[in-house]
């Protein structure tokens, strides 16, 4: 009997303990609404929380406070209501939480006007610093784009203003001013560079200057540029005997690149062909010779090959049997040719004497035949045999007439001239000329020049 009573006392006082310290203690219920759960470690801006409290107890003038270096905004005791309260709440982590960054979890108090009247909670905020704040993407560059367009992403759960970005890479320089919601993304669009000519493909680095308000950081990030394959080829041909073919190659593309080039030439002009820069290759095939040659071109870079082609030397050959035809042709429409030529004729007084002989010969059948020939001013014609039918001694003028001549038929006509003088040198005689009627029309024709050499010397 006497242990039932002792039980009996020492579960009274028990319950008696634990009712007086549910009456001291805090009866809140809060919902934690979370309007900026983060903050910026480089900026003393506060984390935002809407408590939504619901007092079961009686109101009374509490204070909220942290031990763990976190303050709160209201600051100092304020009064709770008794029921349902809406209360804006501000959180500034301490240096040493900032510097520590990620998710920082900690436990606050709200206490009352007893000793040990005391709500505890815990709250979580989450720490970034400026670097994390944004996704800064530059989007890959292809070759011959004229803009590049970064993407910028808030990937936390703040409002970011007036936040300033300046970018600075081989193929961009800008700056950026911009504001972003909570998880919004925007794009920046920056002119290409133009002087990338000779940037390989690859990726490359851009360096991010990021400032809000007081505070700034620099980082970096990369940007691809895309492949790309683009070589011009540009050909000019000029002049007319000497023809030089300019083969002109040009990587435009942000790839080295080996280039094969192809000349083919026939066996005749491959001998008058002459190259700027000697070929890798030459292989012949039939009548037609191949010439290759092989460059690796960087970006930017120019390949330039020189073919030149003489064609002087065929051109006069070509020139010479068109020529040689030609007369072959007139000399077989011409009906009547005449040929002359000289010698030399030995005379008992010594003096310097030559034959000269007119060969006729006519092709067809001419009338009218009139042959003229004139004598050196300084030589006399010869009284005898072969003399013409006229001959004028003031002008050396010496003519003959035939009245016809049959097709086929030929004359030969003479005479012999002589000086007093000795000829040193070479003598040139004038051209003999032939008038003639074919058909009913009148027609001229000249013999070739006679020429004598002489190699006597004068005697004094």
């Amino acid at each position: 009997m006497k242990s039932k009573l002792i039980i009996m006392f020492l579960v009274m006082f028990f319950a008696v303990f634990l009712f007086a310290g549910d009456v001291s203690a805090l009866n809140l219920e809060i919902e934690k609404i979370a309007k900026v759960p983060v903050v910026i470690s480089e900026l003393n801006d506060p984390a935002v929380f809407n408590f939504v409290i619901d007092n079961n107890g009686a109101g009374d003038n509490v204070e909220i406070y942290s031990l763990v270096g976190v303050s709160f905004e209201p600051k100092g005791t304020f009064y709770l209501p008794s029921g349902r309260t809406t209360l804006n709440v501000l959180a500034y982590p301490g240096e040493s939480a900032r510097a520590k960054g990620g998710t920082f979890s900690f436990e606050y108090q709200i206490k009352g006007s007893g000793d040990n009247n005391i709500f505890k909670d815990t709250l979580s905020i989450k720490i970034v610093s400026l670097r994390g704040l944004l996704s800064v993407e530059p989007l890959d560059i292809v070759h011959g784009s004229e803009n590049v367009v970064i993407r910028v992403r808030n990937l936390n759960n703040i409002e970011v203003r007036d936040a300033k970005l300046n970018l600075k890479s081989v193929f961009f320089e800008g700056e950026k001013t911009f504001s972003l919601r909570p998880l919004e993304s925007t794009e920046i669009v920056l002119p290409v560079k133009t002087d990338i000519q000779d940037v390989a493909a690859g990726a490359y680095v851009v360096s991010l200057d990021l400032a809000i308000g007081d505070a700034s950081a620099r980082f970096e990030d990369s940007v691809n540029y895309l492949e790309k394959k683009n070589v011009a080829i540009t050909q000019t041909r000029k002049g007319f005997l000497i023809i030089t073919t300019k083969i002109t190659k040009t990587n435009n593309g942000n790839l080295a690149v080996k280039e094969e080039t192809g000349v083919s030439k026939n066996v005749l002009t491959r001998l008058f062909t002459t190259f700027s820069t000697e070929p890798l290759t030459t292989e012949r095939s039939g009548l037609f010779v191949s010439y290759k040659w092989e460059e690796e071109l960087n970006p930017g870079e120019s390949w330039i090959l020189n073919v030149r082609t003489n064609y002087t030397l065929p051109f006069i050959l070509v020139l010479l049997v068109v020529l040689s035809a030609y007369f072959v042709y007139l000399y077989s429409r011409t009906s009547l040719v005449l040929k002359k030529r000289c010698s030399f004729v030995r005379t008992k007084g010594g003096e310097f004497a030559l034959k000269v002989i007119i060969n006729v010969k006519t092709k067809n059948r001419v009338e009218n035949v009139e042959l003229f020939d004139r004598i050196p001013l300084a030589a006399k014609l010869y009284q005898g045999s072969g003399m013409p039918h006229k001959f004028d001694e003031r002008t050396g003028k010496l003519s003959w007439v035939v009245n016809g001549l049959n097709s086929g038929e030929e004359r030969i006509f003479s005479y012999i001239i002589y000086s007093k003088l000795r000829i040193v040198g070479r003598l040139e005689l004038p051209v003999a000329t032939a008038h003639f009627v074919k058909d009913g029309k009148s027609a001229y024709v000249h013999s070739n020049k006679a020429y004598f050499a002489s190699e006597i010397a004068p005697r004094y």
